[in-house]
């Protein structure tokens, strides 16, 4: 699957923009910790994954904080953790 940035972005703002009206400025999560599982047993359908951990909402928001806040450079990873906390968001507006 090859993924055009220009298209990403676009999806990303419109929703985004469903987001702003759906919840207005903030969402309360009632969630915190989430199973994660290692990611080449993630991809890896054919076979049941085994390898877990634990992840943290509030850890990963407080990472992504400090990018905001320019305690660190922007990494790659932290893609990783935007994905749980756009996840959780996602399954709190559906219900």
């Amino acid at each position: 699957m090859n993924i055009k940035l220009t298209d990403l972005r676009k999806v990303t703002e419109r929703l985004l923009l469903h987001l702003e009206q759906v919840a207005k400025d903030d969402i309360e999560l009632d969630v915190d910790y989430y199973w994660s599982i290692d990611q080449e047993q993630r991809y890896s359908v054919n076979n049941e994954p085994n390898d877990f951990s634990i992840g943290q909402l509030t850890d990963d928001w407080k990472s992504l904080v400090k990018m905001i806040n320019e305690e660190h450079g922007t990494i790659s990873y932290e893609l990783v953790w935007l994905s749980s906390i756009f996840q959780a968001i996602g399954e709190k507006i559906v219900h």
